[in-house]
């Protein structure tokens, strides 16, 4: 890496890249509503100055060692913050073994109830109402998390009728 340095004694260079029409489209609004929301934001002051920021944070990512597949296994901050607020973190081997008597027990049940609940609502806060479209993309969001975290090693919805069943 340069570390800061420039190749030349000059601060800017072009750089063009051939991309959609619906991606120069999809970034032109993720920049007009971030800038929106973040007005003394340099990163979102113009196109360039947000592709130049993603470009070096991208670069910095894949020379710490990360591959570019792992930003298929990004969990987002949302979701995060949502299995934070009702688990824990533990030794695994300490934990394992005081829970194992219960671990097949289905006796309370109801506890189940509030987390479908929480879900319901997490689901609602972005959206007025939701369909079967919009439960699919919020259960991947979830799926990423799970899986990333190993919390399971499978998981699944399936949609029958108005019944969802996760298994």
């Amino acid at each position: 890496m340069i570390g800061g340095r420039y190749l030349s004694r000059k601060k800017t260079d072009s750089q063009n890249i051939s991309i959609s029409p619906y991606l120069k489209d999809w970034v032109k609004r993720f920049i007009r509503s971030q800038s929106a929301k973040n007005p003394n934001d340099d990163r979102y002051k113009s196109v360039s100055a947000f592709y130049n920021y993603v470009m070096e944070s991208v670069l910095k990512i894949l020379e710490s060692g990360k591959t570019l597949n792992d930003f298929d296994n990004y969990v987002d901050k949302e979701i995060e913050d949502f299995y934070d607020k009702m688990t824990f973190k533990a030794v695994i081997p300490f934990y394992e073994q005081s829970i194992k008597m219960n671990k097949y027990n289905y006796q309370d049940q109801e506890m189940l109830i509030p987390l479908v609940l929480k879900f319901r609502d997490f689901v609602l806060s972005e959206h007025d109402e939701y369909d079967d479209e919009i439960l699919k993309n919020s259960w991947e969001r979830f799926i990423k998390f799970i899986l990333a975290n190993n919390l399971t090693k499978v998981i699944s919805l399936e949609i029958s009728g108005d019944k969802y069943i996760v298994e």
